[in-house]
C-alpha cells in the first residue's frame, strides 16, 4: 500500500511502496487486494440513477454512463440499446475496463484512485490524468500528456 509521496532527485515525483495487502486466492495463490471496488461504490454513490437533463450536453445517462455503452455492446456483439438498461454487471465491466484501468488505478495511493476515476467518468481518463499531473506541478517535471508514466508514478 502506498504511504507517501516522495520528491525523487531531479524533481522527479514518485510514490513511496510499501507492502501492498495481500489476500489468499481459493486456489492458493496470493494476489493483490485492489481498492477498485471501494473506488467504485465511492463514485456510484455520487452518480445517482437514470438522467436526461436538457442541459446535459452528454445526453441520458445511467450512473454517469452513456457516452461509452452503445461501443460497449457493439464490442461484445450486441445490439445498442437504451442505457436504461444498464444492468449492474454491464456498468462494473465498463468502470473497469473504460476507466479504472485507464487511469490504473492499482498504481494510485488510496483516495487518489477515487478523486482520478472520478475525474475519468466526468472528463475521460487523459483529461483526468492531466489534471494529475497538473496538481503535482512544481515537483513533476515530466509532460502534462494524460498519460501515466515514468515520470509520473515510480514504483
Amino acid at each position: 500500500m502506498i504511504r507517501q509521496l516522495v520528491i525523487l532527485p531531479h524533481h522527479r515525483i514518485g510514490l513511496l511502496w510499501g507492502r501492498r495487502p495481500y489476500h489468499h486466492h481459493p486456489k492458493g495463490k496470493l494476489m493483490a487486494v485492489s481498492r477498485e471496488k471501494e473506488s467504485l461504490a465511492r463514485v456510484l454513490a455520487h452518480e445517482g440513477g437514470y438522467s436526461n437533463h436538457p442541459n446535459d450536453p452528454g445526453g441520458p445517462t445511467m450512473k454517469g454512463t452513456q457516452r461509452v455503452y452503445d461501443g460497449f455492446r457493439k464490442g461484445k456483439g450486441l445490439a445498442t440499446r437504451s442505457v436504461k438498461s444498464l444492468t449492474t454487471a454491464e456498468l462494473n465491466e465498463i468502470y473497469v475496463r473504460q476507466y479504472w484501468d485507464a487511469v490504473q488505478g492499482d498504481t494510485l495511493p488510496a483516495g487518489v484512485d477515487y478523486v482520478v476515476l472520478d475525474g475519468a467518468l466526468n472528463s475521460g481518463p487523459g483529461r483526468s490524468i492531466m489534471w494529475l499531473q497538473q496538481a503535482l506541478r512544481p515537483a513533476y517535471t515530466g509532460r502534462i500528456d494524460g498519460v501515466l508514466g515514468m515520470g509520473g508514478v515510480r514504483r
